[in-house]
């Protein structure tokens, strides 16, 4: 047995994120909601399921640069492998909660006229799964899906009335993190092309 093929058999077990600053920020944030559970409940939820944790901080906590989000799907999706290299179709379920919580907190930041951070959102998104299309048992329909609806998000962003200089931001970010995906890691070329042809035309308009 070569020594790439005993590599495949040694079981790379993630070292947990460090979630405390996040939860310590979730308490405070729950703390102030009259609806939200008691405090220590809330303690021993996240102690007794990770994943749970996760997707409130995705939902409550606010996260803004598309590097902080990206390091936190990342984090994620790497304990849901729990140290394989290949992630489980309950895996891939969790991931689209956690993933579908930072778009609904995305759309609060296009509610309130906030479009960049709103995009830089989507964009974290797409970032963090695209890469893992190779890495999962089946087709990957799950991932399939958060791309799409990631994509039409920021496609929707791109029929607001924004202005010009907006629009040019837009077309950068998206250029930028295009470009930062590794060639091997690409499957989306034409759904990246048409978000730039988008941006692009709503520069125009």
């Amino acid at each position: 047995m070569s020594k790439s093929e005993k590599m495949r058999y040694i079981r790379n077990v993630p070292i947990p994120f460090p979630l405390e600053n996040y939860t310590a920020q979730l308490k405070m944030i729950m703390e102030k909601n009259p609806s939200s559970p008691a405090h220590s409940f809330l303690d021993e939820l996240i102690q007794r399921d990770r994943s749970i944790a996760y997707e409130m901080i995705a939902r409550f906590v606010p996260m803004e640069t598309t590097a902080e989000i990206l390091t936190f799907l990342k984090a994620f999706i790497a304990e849901e492998k729990k140290g394989d290299d290949y992630i489980s179709d309950d895996g891939q379920n969790a991931v689209e909660k956690i993933a579908r919580s930072l778009l609904e907190r995305g759309r609060e930041s296009i509610n309130a006229k906030n479009y960049l951070t709103a995009a830089e959102t989507a964009f974290a998104i797409i970032l963090a799964i695209e890469p893992e299309l190779c890495m999962v048992l089946d087709e990957g329909w799950t991932y399939q899906m958060i791309l799409i609806e990631s994509f039409e998000y920021l496609g929707q962003i791109g029929k607001l009335p924004l202005s010009p200089d907006v629009f040019d931001l837009l077309l950068q970010q998206t250029i930028k993190h295009f470009k930062s995906i590794r060639e091997e890691d690409r499957y989306v070329d034409d759904k990246w092309k048409e978000l730039m042809l988008t941006f692009k035309k709503g520069g125009t308009q």
